[in-house]
């Protein structure tokens, strides 16, 4: 996301109109956008199931001067002054589920974790559960009349008609809306976020 102006801007304006605190990620991989991320928040959540993302992401918090809080395995929190990234190994929706009532809210979730056989992101939008004042970013998803690279699973698109149900699960009043420009990588952007009068 952070290759594509556009989306940036789009992420800051966001987190300043929401007062966004905490970001909750998923899908770490090298921990690129974790890194990013603290640019406009003090506080990231970021789950991969592959142990060796993890690692990537730690290695490069370290090399950024932040140090380990606790010991190390599925679970690590790292901190750096007044920024804090909290590194979870394992199932995203069991993780979102096992921290998410500890959160300060309102919360920011930007699901990008489409890569396996099992793809996790209507579970993860149903972990967030009820849940009317978060925010949700859903990265690689198919932009209706726009070219912009999308993700499929199992011959499915990812699109607001696989999520739909899951998202008004959260809060059915939602406004939905996407990218209308793109830069970078050009990937294809669905913005749930909340109306004003439930902020």
């Amino acid at each position: 996301m952070f290759q594509d102006r556009f989306a940036v801007a789009q992420f800051s304006k966001l987190v300043q109109e929401y007062k966004i605190q905490t970001v909750v990620e998923t899908g770490t991989y090298r921990g690129d956008s974790t890194i990013h991320f603290l640019d406009f928040v003090d506080n990231v959540v970021t789950v991969d199931v592959l142990p060796i993302c993890v690692g990537w992401a730690a290695g490069r918090l370290f090399e950024r001067g932040f140090t380990l809080s606790g010991d190390p395995g599925k679970f690590m929190r790292m901190r750096k002054d007044q920024k804090c990234v909290s590194l979870y190994q394992g199932n995203s929706p069991e993780i979102i589920r096992g921290v998410i009532e500890r959160l300060p809210e309102p919360l920011l979730f930007f699901l990008d974790a489409h890569w396996f056989a099992y793809w996790p992101v209507k579970d993860e939008i149903r972990a967030i559960q009820p849940r009317p004042n978060s925010l949700i970013i859903v990265h690689d998803i198919y932009v209706p009349g726009k070219d912009y690279g999308s993700d499929s699973y199992n011959g499915k698109p990812l699109d607001i008609d696989l999520i739909r149900e899951d998202l008004n699960y959260v809060n059915n009043n939602y406004i939905i809306f996407y990218n209308k420009e793109a830069a970078g990588d050009y990937r294809g952007i669905l913005y749930a976020v909340p109306s004003r009068g439930e902020k």
